[in-house]
């Protein structure tokens, strides 16, 4: 998982991922955690519609969490 964590040093807060996305949160799974830790970073800093493609094209699992706080699931099928 990536996403827009917030640090703080002293008085100066900002993002432990330096860049701007549509994106507050990326979770990927893939075949293992390295290549899992590398694309949920690049698919935070593409943003929406890259990451969905980079996720197909990796033939792995994603979940996206948009700032306006919806999620969409990628590959993988929500029960209810």
């Amino acid at each position: 998982t990536s996403g827009d964590y917030k640090q703080f040093h002293k008085t100066y807060k900002n993002s432990h991922i330096l860049g701007s996305s549509d994106l507050i949160s990326t979770t990927v799974i893939a075949s293992n955690l390295t290549d899992a830790d590398a694309l949920a970073t690049c698919c935070y800093l593409l943003g929406k519609e890259k990451a969905k493609e980079l996720i197909q094209k990796m033939n792995c699992k994603a979940i996206l969490i948009y700032k306006n706080q919806q999620k969409e699931l990628i590959n993988i099928e929500e029960k209810v």
